[in-house]
């Protein structure tokens, strides 16, 4: 796994050096200042629907005409419509499920209440999440794990993901012990290195990763949690009082952040709960006889109002915290994990009617045994099997925060139909002022979403260069236009933060790699001007097929952009396999970042004895033509002839020549040759070289002559 690197860069203008002399000191993207000029952000609002019967069950077959969507008492366009079955999509593949927009997939977030929780019914929990999401979620949906305690507050683990091994690694560790090869993802979808090989969640039992044992994770939890274990009888009362406020503020924290994040979310929050008479007041029936004689002798001084009545101030709270919720269209199933405990029965109900209130004035349900909490899931979740993804761009949005409501209407739809969806949404507010854990949850969720978009990403090219036992090194270079790079940089330096994911088929975090740079403008701004940068980056991977997702953002504005580049890793021994032709890129076009310790490894890209940069997109010249170099996995003896043709847009194809230079065997196999596209017209077009049986293929440029 790679780190993520924030520190002095080492830029340069295409060269295969180093130049220190040009260093300068990143930007942390919290550190900007409001961005200068003006930058134009289009907001389009998508507004997940459920349609039910009056059995509870998904109405199907409906069309856009069947909707209409209010913002604050006007009608608006739907400008997209979608529709999303998961019951026809029994077995889904990574491809497949990442095709489905992040609106329209569920989102779990598994919420572990360490405050006052026994060790061993928090055990328990961790076993019972970890059964439902082997069991009862479809591979589209999307996996978050936070913990809250009084001593960390709220620590989100885990953001969604749909990698389940490392659900099952953040599972395991609850964020409260170092994690075995822990990796500092900035996105928070890694937690720790997985392989295949480790497990992690599988399907119909527990997940290998649950390594720790119950007696190690109590000891841990003892540890972290300290003289926080008491009985509650033993808290004075404003204690009490001061602990659910605390947690009801980190709810309604979790709330407005949630609400940042498209889609239904449903929070599985594992607690004891909270004291309710601290909401609603004392159901004790001793403490009210009590209460009732002091009033009735007169002795004023001995009622607490609060302890009879509840406290104004705390209920409030917690109304708010609902109201949040729902606007966040975010329900919490809520699990009592305390239902073991030999505990007054009237202090054990008041905790379990707490935990009620919130799920059921949020649309969730409250389990209370482990036993049944698959099936039930499984049950609540069925009711979102059919999502009808609605969208619209609402005219003169001002971004300022401001929650608009939302009424969605169904017309002409069977009778007694109901529809869930989303309440309302909040205005976006300026980039500077969102905070870094609501940037992270954006990022992470344009990394997944579903097309890519933008053009700052310019171009990507990677390509297995190195076997070692079961990895290969996968050299990664990225191109980024540099004038939108510009766009916001303030006191002279430009800031952008890029991100690298290889997800496999199965969903799984391969390898990343991360950067956030600081690029000081008085020297790098010509080049950034005229073309722009391009980061020299890598990856190790085992063999298998990948979609590497890339992500640029602008630090000071939030403009992104991302691209998806499709990645073959071969196994030793298995089919042959051929790299993307490489094509030399220009010598002083790009300012140039390579990754930190890439002088480590010996420079992958040679032709002879001479070093070059292969180009993202490269430009072809009829009159000069191009070198071109190939590598080849497991290729045979004898390679056959090596043809190419140009394929335009719309399908059409034209021969280019090639000549073969040199055929070198090795791991891997090198093959040059030269290309001349002749009198073929200016444009777009994708380079197909094939050799023998074997196709490889890059997008290029054809330029005048």
């Amino acid at each position: 796994m790679r780190r993520t690197t924030i520190g002095p860069i080492l830029a340069l203008v295409f060269g295969l050096a180093l130049s220190p002399d040009i260093a300068s000191p990143d930007i942390a993207p919290g550190a900007q200042r409001p961005p200068t000029g003006e930058t134009i952000e289009t907001v389009v609002v998508e507004v997940p629907v459920h349609v039910l019967d009056a059995r509870g069950r998904p109405v199907r077959g409906l069309t856009a005409e069947n909707f209409e969507i209010v913002d604050r008492r006007r009608k608006q366009t739907i400008t997209g419509f979608e529709v999303i079955d998961r019951a026809r999509l029994e077995r889904v593949a990574e491809g497949e499920a990442g095709s489905i927009p992040v609106a329209a997939r569920r989102h779990i977030l598994l919420l572990f209440d360490l405050s006052l929780s026994d060790p061993s019914a928090i055990a328990r929990a961790r076993h019972a999440a970890m059964d439902m999401v082997n069991q009862s979620l479809h591979p589209s949906d999307l996996v978050a794990v936070a913990t809250y305690s009084e001593m960390r507050g709220l620590n989100l683990v885990l953001g969604f993901s749909p990698d389940r091994s490392q659900v099952a690694l953040a599972i395991d560790s609850l964020g409260l012990a170092d994690v075995p090869e822990a990796v500092p993802d900035p996105l928070g979808l890694v937690i720790a290195e997985s392989r295949p090989s480790d497990g992690g969640a599988t399907e119909g039992g527990t997940a290998p990763g649950l390594q720790r044992g119950d007696a190690a994770l109590a000891q841990i939890l003892s540890g972290e949690l300290g003289d926080l274990q008491v009985g509650m009888d033993r808290v004075a009362r404003q204690e009490i009082r001061n602990r659910a406020m605390a947690m009801t503020r980190s709810l309604q924290e979790l709330a407005r952040i949630l609400n940042t994040v498209d889609g239904r979310k449903h929070v599985v929050l594992f607690s004891e709960g909270m004291d309710s008479s601290v909401f609603f007041g004392t159901e004790n029936t001793a403490d009210r006889a009590a209460l009732a004689e002091a009033s009735a002798r007169g002795e004023r001084w001995r009622i607490d109002t609060n302890e009879l009545y509840g406290s104004g101030a705390s209920m409030s709270m917690l109304e708010t915290m609902v109201e949040e919720f729902r606007r966040a269209d975010a329900a919490i199933q809520a699990v009592d994990i305390g239902w073991l405990r030999a505990d007054d029965a009237s202090t054990s109900r008041g905790r379990q009617d707490a935990l009620f209130t919130m799920a059921n004035e949020t649309g969730g349900e409250l389990f209370s045994n482990f036993s049944d909490l698959g099936e039930a899931v499984t049950e609540v979740l069925s009711r979102t099997e059919v999502v009808y993804l609605l969208a619209f761009q609402p005219e003169d949005l001002e971004l300022d925060g401001e929650y608009h409501r939302l009424e969605v209407e169904l017309v002409g739809g069977p009778k007694g139909a109901r529809l869930v969806h989303r309440p309302g949404y909040y205005a976006p507010e300026p980039f500077e002022k969102r905070p870094g854990l609501v940037r992270r949850l954006q990022a992470a969720e344009t990394v997944l979403d579903g097309p890519d978009r933008g053009e700052m990403v310019h171009g990507v090219f990677a390509a297995p260069v190195r076997v070692t036992g079961n990895e290969c090194y996968v050299p990664v270079l990225v191109e980024l236009s540099g004038r939108p790079l510009l766009v916001g940089a303030r006191e002279g330096v430009a800031a952008v933060e890029l991100y690298g994911y290889a997800v496999d088929r199965n969903g799984r975090v391969a390898d990343f790699f991360s950067k956030t740079l600081g690029l000081e403008l008085a020297k790098v701004r010509p080049v950034l001007e005229t073309s722009g940068l391009k980061y020299f980056g890598s990856l190790d991977l085992p063999p298998g097929e990948y979609a590497l997702r890339v992500l640029a953002r602008n630090a000071a504005t939030g403009q992104t952009s991302r691209m998806t580049y499709s990645l073959n890793v071969p196994a030793p021994g298995a089919e042959a396999v051929m790299t993307p032709p490489m094509i030399a890129e220009p010598r002083g076009k790009w300012l140039m970042v390579l990754e930190e310790g890439i002088r480590e490894r010996d420079y992958p890209f040679m032709l002879g004895d001479d070093p070059f940069l292969p180009a993202a997109r490269p430009v072809l010249n009829p009159d000069s033509g191009a070198t071109v170099s190939l590598l080849g996995f497991n290729l045979p003896p004898e390679i056959g002839s090596v043809t190419g043709e140009l394929v335009a847009g719309d399908g059409s194809s034209e021969p280019v020549s090639v000549e073969l230079v040199e055929a070198a065997e090795g791991i891997p196999s090198q093959i040059v040759a030269r290309v001349g596209t002749g009198s073929v017209a200016p444009g777009d077009y994708e380079l197909i070289l094939h050799v023998g049986e074997l196709a490889a293929s890059v997008p290029v440029v054809v330029e005048k002559g």
